[in-house]
């Protein structure tokens, strides 16, 4: 997946679902990804964001979700999401490190993460 160029209308081909319980967080990540170039929908429930995901499991290629939220963890989200959509990919933000070893999760990125971190693995994850 290529970013769009500066002053480009274009949209990439794919979509990233974007989830945090943090409305501030998911704020920044949306419009940083947004002018990175990726068309991205947020959702701060991670109950909402498997719904969107269960109305049209090839929508999104890849899903951007922080680990400890209320309700759901981003972990079981994971899995509910591979479980509906195998091929969607999935990016956990933690800031504790820990991975559920179920093969759920394509990569791990410690918070904070920066836009060219997030860019680089949302890049190398959709383009494979």
């Amino acid at each position: 997946m290529t970013p769009r160029q500066p002053g480009s209308s274009s949209k990439t081909p794919y979509e990233i679902l974007l989830v945090d319980d943090d409305q501030a967080v998911l704020a920044v990540h949306d419009r940083r990804l947004s002018r990175a170039g990726f068309t991205v929908t947020s959702c701060h429930d991670p109950r909402a964001a498997l719904a969107l995901v269960e109305a049209a499991p090839p929508r999104f290629a890849l899903v951007i979700t922080d680990l400890h939220m209320p309700e759901m963890s981003g972990a079981d989200l994971a899995r509910r999401i591979k479980a509906t959509a195998p091929t969607t990919r999935v990016i956990l933000l933690s800031g504790s490190g820990v991975e559920p070893g179920d093969g759920s999760i394509d990569a791990l990125l410690e918070k904070p993460v920066s836009l060219e971190v997030l860019v680089a693995k949302v890049q190398s994850l959709v383009d494979t």
